[in-house]
């Protein structure tokens, strides 16, 4: 996988993986703060709350969240100087399920958008 400057290649993972600083990550910060609060006030999330390292390495990462609702994984890696982003979701039973149908129209036009858009930036930071 990759190539080139190993620090450049970690600050991609880290703009991939939500660190993004411009108008498109306020919608989407916002929206994981409403999530935040809704999982406490309902329950939904025991123990760590985020993303959880599952593994590291220079040009990839895996993290992984459960809660009530759902497990899910984010991989995030750089191949070829072209950043690559993959989002695996499993619903846990019934509640899972709607949450997930609920939550699906901000996923599809909210998220998922200001994580390419993190993506594309680090792109154009490695110069791909």
């Amino acid at each position: 996988m990759g190539g080139g400057d190993p620090a450049a290649r970690g600050s991609a993972t880290r703009s991939l993986g939500g660190g993004a600083a411009d108008g498109a990550a306020r919608p989407s910060g916002a929206l994981f703060a409403l999530r935040r609060a809704l999982g406490r006030l309902l329950g939904l999330d025991r123990g760590r709350t985020g993303f959880v390292p599952v593994y590291q390495e220079p040009d990839e990462a895996l993290s992984r969240i459960a809660n009530r609702t759902v497990t899910a994984f984010l991989h995030v890696s750089l191949v070829e100087r072209h950043p690559r982003l993959a989002i695996y979701v499993r619903p846990k039973g019934a509640l899972g399920r709607s949450y997930m149908a609920v939550i699906e129209p901000f996923r599809r036009w909210v998220i998922y958008p200001a994580l390419l858009a993190a993506g594309s930036r680090a792109a154009k930071r490695l110069g791909g």
